[in-house]
Parts: C-alpha cells; structure tokens; sequence
C-alpha cells in the first residue's frame, strides 16, 4: 500500500486532500522499529513526528520524585514526537517501541518543504496534531497523578 493511503487514517491527515497526502507522503519514511528500539530518549531531539502503522509505542516520563517511569502506550492510527515539526527543544519524554512496530517517518525538513507546498493542508495538519498532543497529555497526566498519588508524592499545583 502506498504511504499516502497509510496516512489516510491518522487524525492529522483526515481531510487532506488526495494531492496533499501525495506531496505530503512523498517526504516520509517507512520503518520496522524492534521490541525495546529507542525511538528517542529524552535528552535527544527528535528529527521528525513518528506515524504508528502497527504495533505500540510506549511513551515514557518519570514523574517528579517517583522510582519509576510512567508509560503511555501510543498505537495504531496515532503520532509521537509530532512537536518536533514546530519548536527544537528536545522533549520532556522517551520514546521506545513496545513490541515490532511499523512507524511511517515524518522529518522535519520535509514537513516543512511540504507546508510550503500546502499551507492550508499545513494549517489543517497543525490544527489537528495540536489536538492529539492536548489528548496524549491528558492520559499521561493521569497517569502522572496515579503514580504520584501511590508513591505518596505532593503534586505541584500551577496557578
């Protein structure tokens, strides 16, 4: 199956047009990542958002003052490291694959010789990875709080 048919069911691409996904699958790269693969780790920055065809990424953070790491699984129809398209710091997360998975690759360079090509594909795309960062962020809060809370951590509250 062509790349641009594999993005077809990611949230950030429904409602591209047929020739956005086109322009927008010819900068991406079809991976097999194995179990345990570091995706990224937290101190790196990624190069580009990652597009799960099959198989889970686990995504990882430590929650301040907690032994272990909390995990997030990231499958099918999802993205991870999709921030990376728009600022250049490195993340507060791991990334590592949980079990073989299929990932489509999204470097940043091509995204951006892509929104130059699409810029109202680009701004669509945005609009929806934004959506799915805000969702992610929410279940890894979650989390975050369980894990605090069973480790007899205070939270932190913003104001």
């Amino acid at each position: 199956m062509p790349a641009w048919e594999l993005l077809k069911p990611f949230s950030a691409c429904r409602g591209l047009s047929e020739k956005d996904l086109k322009r927008l699958a010819e900068f991406v790269e079809e991976r097999t990542l194995s179990d345990g693969e570091d995706l990224y780790s937290g101190q790196e920055r990624p190069g580009g958002a990652v597009f799960v065809v099959s198989g889970k990424m686990a995504v990882l953070v430590r929650a301040s003052g907690a032994q272990e790491e909390v995990s997030v699984a990231v499958g099918p129809g999802e993205t991870v490291a999709e921030l990376s398209l728009f600022e250049a710091g490195p993340p507060a997360v791991s990334v590592r694959s949980a079990g073989e998975s299929r990932i489509l690759f999204l470097p940043r360079p091509g995204f951006e010789s892509w929104a130059a090509r699409s810029p109202e594909g680009a701004v669509l795309f945005q609009a929806k990875i934004l959506a799915d960062v805000g969702r992610r962020l929410r279940r890894l809060e979650g989390a975050l709080r369980q894990v605090a809370a069973e480790s007899g951590v205070q939270e932190e509250t913003t104001e």
